[in-house]
C-alpha cells in the first residue's frame, strides 16, 4: 500500500521543553543541522519534539484518518506496544493509536505515539521510535511507519502580526539591504517572501522572528544562512524558514473564478473608462490559451491591442458559481416575496376592517423592500460579522466603524502597518484582518513593460494581512477590495501565504496601484469609485 521507504532519522536530544516559541533550535544546532539539505529535512532536524520513520517530514502535508479496531493491523500487539512504551517511563497522559495517513497522494499505515504530561520534554523520542520499529519488524509489519510526537511542545509555527514599533521591524528596515544581499547570495531565486512576524504556537506566546518563505525541496546550508543573518543583522535573534505551500467573476467558457474587487472610473488621456478593478490573475485565461503568455507579460489595459481586449469576455457570476448562487438568490428572493405578500395582505385586511395597520407591520414591510436592494447594488460597505471585528489583541488601536453597513464606498485610502481592515470575497465573504507591522519583500517575474527580469535583483514590497479569526482569504478571494474601517478602499488582494494555521492575504496598497497605472498607461491617471 505504501511506496515509502522506512528511514532512520537522527533522534532529538533530551529536552526540558522550554516554552520558547522559536522552535528550540539551540537544542539541536550541532553537526546534524549543518551541511546542504532540503528545507523539509532542516525543519525536521531542528525540531526536537517529533521523530518519524518516513521520508517526508512536513507535518502539514500529512492527512490522518482513524482506523476501526477491525482495520487495525496491530490489534493483536497492543499489549506488547504498551510494554515498549512502559520501558521508556512515559508520562501518564501519553497514548498511541493507528491511523491511515495520506501523504502527497500516497497512503500508509502509521503508528502514532503522543507523549503528554509532566516531564514530557525530558523524554527522548528517537529510542521509542526505534524500539517500536524493531517490534513491528519482528511481527512482519515493517510496512507500518512510526511517528512519535511530544504533543505538549510540538507545533508548526504560525504567523501573527508584529507591530511597526517592534525593535525587530526597525532593525529589519535599517538592515534591509544587508538582508537582501545575504538572501540573494544564499538562496538565489528559491525564496518567495521575506518579512518579520511574531511566530509561535499562539498569539500570546509568539515572539519576533525574521521569516523567509522558500520553495519546497530547496537545498542549501540552512544553518549557515541563519547563523549569518543572526550574527550580521543585529538584532535579528531568530530566523524561520518555511516551505511554500465581493462578487464572483470569471471568463466566459473558462473554469477560472475570482472576486470582482469593485467598480471604478478611470480617466486617462482625456478619455473615461468605466469598468471593474480586480487582480489580473482573476481574468487570466487558463493555458493553453494562445495569448496567455502575452497577458502574463503585459496585462490587459485600455492601451492593449483591441484583439487582446476582446479575446476574453468577463462574466459575473463565474460559471463555476453561477448555478448555486442563482438558486440561492432565487430562494431568498422568493422567501422575501412570500413574506411581503403576507404582510401586504395583513395590512390590507386591517384597512378593510377600519383598523390602522400596526406600525411594526409597516416597518417590517419597509425592511423587506430594502433587503431586496442588497442583491443589486455595487460598491457598498458590507456587514461585518461579530467574530471578524477587531479586538485589542488583533489591533493596537480600538476601531469603531464610522461607515455603517450598506453605505456607498466613496473614497480611496492606503494600507498602513498595524491597520485593521476588511475584505469581501467570493469564497470567504467578509473577513477582518490586521496589516503586519512590516511590508514583506516578494520576487517579481516581469517588469512594468513586460520584460523578463533577473529575479535575483527585482523585488517588490507588499502588505501581508493576517486574519483576526480564521483565514483572511481562501482560493477565489483574489481581486477583492481591502477596506479600512471607515470604508475607504485601501488596497487590492492579489495573493495568499500560509501563516501556519490559515491563509493570510497579500495586498497592494491603492497608491501603488495608481502609480502602476500611470506607468502602464504612460501618462496622468485619475481613478474614482463608481
Amino acid at each position: 500500500m505504501s511506496r515509502f521507504t522506512a528511514q532512520t532519522f537522527e533522534s532529538p536530544p533530551p529536552s526540558r521543553g522550554p516554552s520558547s516559541p522559536q522552535r528550540q533550535r539551540l537544542l539541536r544546532e550541532s553537526e546534524d543541522t549543518e551541511g546542504e539539505m532540503s528545507i523539509e529535512q532542516y525543519i525536521y532536524r531542528t525540531n526536537p519534539f517529533r521523530s518519524i520513520s518516513f521520508s517526508n517530514p512536513d507535518p502539514r502535508a500529512l492527512k490522518k484518518e482513524y482506523l476501526s479496531i477491525e482495520e487495525d493491523p496491530t490489534k493483536d500487539l497492543h499489549r506488547e506496544i504498551h510494554s515498549v512504551l512502559d520501558q521508556h517511563s512515559l508520562p501518564s497522559d501519553s497514548l498511541f493509536h493507528i491511523v491511515k495517513a495520506t501523504l502527497n497522494g500516497d497512503q500508509l499505515h502509521l503508528l502514532c505515539v503522543m507523549i503528554s504530561g509532566d516531564s514530557s520534554g525530558l523524554v527522548r523520542l528517537g529510542p521509542i521510535k526505534e524500539d517500536l520499529i524493531q517490534l513491528l519488524r519482528q511481527h512482519n509489519l515493517s510496512q507500518l511507519h512510526v511517528e512519535v510526537i511530544d504533543s505538549d511542545h510540538f507545533y508548526y509555527p504560525a504567523l501573527f502580526p508584529i507591530s511597526a514599533a517592534n525593535g525587530l521591524v526597525m532593525a529589519y528596515e535599517n538592515s534591509k539591504e544587508e538582508i537582501v544581499r545575504l538572501r540573494r547570495q544564499s538562496l538565489g531565486t528559491q525564496w518567495q517572501l521575506c518579512c518579520p512576524f511574531n511566530v509561535g504556537r499562539d498569539s500570546h506566546s509568539a515572539q519576533p522572528a525574521l521569516v523567509i518563505f522558500v520553495k519546497s525541496s530547496t537545498k542549501t546550508n540552512w544553518f549557515q544562512i541563519r547563523d549569518r543573518l543572526v550574527s550580521q543583522v543585529s538584532p535579528v535573534s531568530d530566523v524561520e524558514f518555511l516551505p511554500e505551500m465581493g462578487h464572483s467573476i470569471g471568463i466566459r467558457g473558462d473554469k477560472n473564478a475570482g472576486t470582482l474587487g469593485g467598480y471604478v472610473e478611470l480617466r486617462h488621456d482625456n478619455q473615461t473608462h468605466r469598468g471593474l478593478l480586480t487582480n489580473y490573475h482573476v481574468i487570466r485565461p487558463s493555458p493553453p490559451h494562445e495569448l496567455v503568455e502575452a497577458f502574463d507579460r503585459f496585462g490587459i489595459s485600455p492601451l492593449s491591442p483591441i484583439a487582446h481586449q476582446t479575446t476574453i469576455t468577463v462574466e459575473s457570476l463565474a460559471k463555476t458559481d453561477r448555478d448555486f448562487t442563482i438558486a440561492n438568490i432565487n430562494s431568498q428572493l422568493d422567501s422575501l416575496e412570500s413574506r411581503k405578500a403576507d404582510l401586504t395582505s395583513y395590512i390590507e385586511n386591517r384597512l378593510l376592517m377600519g383598523e390602522a395597520p400596526r406600525p411594526s407591520s409597516q416597518q417590517q414591510l419597509e425592511t423587506l423592500e430594502a433587503s431586496e436592494e442588497r442583491y443589486f447594488r455595487a460598491n457598498r460597505m458590507p456587514e461585518i460579522p461579530r467574530n471578524q471585528k477587531p479586538t485589542r489583541r488583533s489591533s493596537d488601536q480600538s476601531a469603531t466603524f464610522v461607515l455603517p453597513a450598506g453605505n456607498p464606498l466613496m473614497e480611496f485610502g492606503s494600507l498602513q502597518s498595524d491597520m485593521y481592515c476588511i475584505k469581501k470575497g467570493r469564497t470567504t465573504d467578509v473577513t477582518g484582518g490586521v496589516c503586519n507591522g512590516a511590508k514583506a519583500v516578494f520576487q517579481i517575474r516581469y517588469d512594468i513593460d513586460g520584460n523578463d527580469v533577473d529575479m535575483k535583483s527585482h523585488e517588490t514590497e507588499e502588505y501581508v494581512i493576517l486574519g483576526v479569526n480564521g483565514p483572511f482569504v481562501e482560493v477565489g478571494d483574489s481581486g477583492s477590495f481591502v477596506l479600512d474601517e471607515n470604508g475607504a478602499v485601501a488596497g487590492l488582494l492579489f495573493a495568499d501565504v500560509w501563516d501556519g494555521y490559515n491563509l493570510a492575504g497579500v495586498a497592494s496598497t491603492m497608491p501603488d496601484i495608481v502609480d502602476s497605472m500611470k506607468l502602464r498607461l504612460d501618462g496622468s491617471v485619475s481613478l474614482r469609485l463608481s
